[in-house]
């Protein structure tokens, strides 16, 4: 059995990439591929964690899982998602890191000693991401100061939670992108973390192109995907890109941050070093980076 884990990041896709995989349910099933709902695993997969505590699970409770999971016999392969498997957002940043506690991949991985375990996870530009996270904790979170608890935003970097996450579960196969490309990629997104051939079609590959263009865009990248469908994947983003620069609502995706010390200066340096970053993550062995 192949299962994998969609470990987040928070404040990346908000939830939809599961949406878009539920949209196709029926089909993955037919396909060998279950997407059970989460209300079905996460509270039994929390309890099983909390009593192995890292320990491999024997076949009773390997067992005890995939009876909650599996929903047909062709089952070849289960994705579950939870932003949280590896900890809540008020943790996101700890020890003056990106997620410190990323050891807790292997509690998921030995849960299923004997399948192939794959982890998946979107990462977005720090300049955005720690006040997203902030923002999330809602109105008892601590003071933004309180909150970076001395950490240096300069410092962090994905590729460093991606090792960590490698050390912990080494073998597994880990699948990274960057949310700011999601538009542009999300098809083969939705592909890869189905396990589907590049050749597949899925319902919901353009929701998120479709709520950043106008109405008119809309209209024209569907009738252009219909009628004159690009030959490659390489000239589905072209395309996606292209109408996504002409038709793009600017308002769609403007975030105003008002925090102490969060200038735009800081902002940008933060960007310069989040595309050096993927850089090289794009170079790290056994991490297969969807790029546009």
């Amino acid at each position: 059995m192949q299962i994998v884990f969609h470990i987040g990041a928070h404040a990346t896709d908000e939830g939809a990439l599961l949406r878009s995989l539920l949209q196709n349910r029926d089909a993955l099933a037919d396909a060998g591929v279950m997407i059970p709902g989460p209300s079905r695993y996460r509270k039994v997969l929390r309890d099983v964690m909390t009593t192995l505590r890292g320990q491999v699970a024997n076949a009773d409770a390997r067992e005890v899982m995939l009876e909650t999971l599996v929903e047909n016999d062709n089952a070849e392969r289960i994705v579950l998602f939870n932003d949280s498997f590896i900890c809540i957002p008020a943790r996101a940043i700890e020890n003056g890191q990106l997620y410190a506690r990323a050891a807790k991949a292997a509690w998921l991985k030995n849960i299923f000693p004997q399948d192939e375990v794959e982890f998946c996870l979107a990462i977005r530009d720090p300049g955005t991401f720690v006040p997203a996270i902030y923002q999330s904790l809602g109105d008892g979170r601590p003071d933004f100061i309180d909150f970076l608890d001395g950490a240096d935003p300069r410092q962090f970097r994905w590729s460093d939670y991606i090792a960590r996450l490698q050390t912990a579960v080494p073998g597994c196969p880990i699948t990274v992108w960057c949310n700011e490309d999601t538009p542009i990629i999300w098809g083969e997104v939705l592909r890869e973390v189905a396990g589907l051939t590049p050749d597949a079609q899925l319902d919901g590959e353009l929701d998120l192109v479709m709520k950043l263009i106008h109405r008119q865009g809309r209209t024209r990248l569907r009738a252009l995907l219909e009628k004159r469908p690009p030959e490659t994947e390489a000239g589905r983003r072209r395309a996606i890109a292209a109408y996504l620069e002409k038709y793009f609502v600017e308002d769609k995706i403007e975030e105003e941050i008002d925090l102490p010390g969060w200038s735009e200066e800081l902002m940008d340096e933060l960007s310069e070093a989040y595309d050096e970053d993927v850089a090289d993550i794009a170079h790290m062995p056994g991490v297969h980076l969807i790029q546009p």
